[in-house]
């Protein structure tokens, strides 16, 4: 599960992009991209956009559940210097 915030435009483009490539690795490889997996290939798709000329603007949360150990996992925005799970997750902003 994906939650995206920001621009409207960027947050379903980037949603699809995400969604679609996902897909076509279980398709290709015959297996589900672990959580872990899903959030390193999100934090390098973010990466290669920032370097881009038009850069996605979005902020991102990503849920997962592992069937291989049986854990749960939440990622925050993975355009952190490292892309770690956390137990708990605040975000806000504040328009004014």
């Amino acid at each position: 599960m994906i939650i995206l915030t920001k621009t409207p435009g960027d947050t379903i483009q980037f949603a699809e992009y995400v969604e679609r490539n996902i897909r076509l690795y279980q398709i290709r490889n015959l297996c589900p991209l672990r959580p872990s997996a899903a959030a390193s290939w999100i934090r390098r798709a973010l990466a290669e956009s920032l370097r881009s000329r038009k850069p996605y603007s979005v902020n991102l949360l990503l849920g997962g559940y592992d069937t291989a150990s049986h854990d749960p996992h939440l990622y925050d925005d993975p355009r952190a210097v490292r892309c770690a799970w956390v137990w708990i997750v605040f975000h806000a902003e504040f328009f004014g």
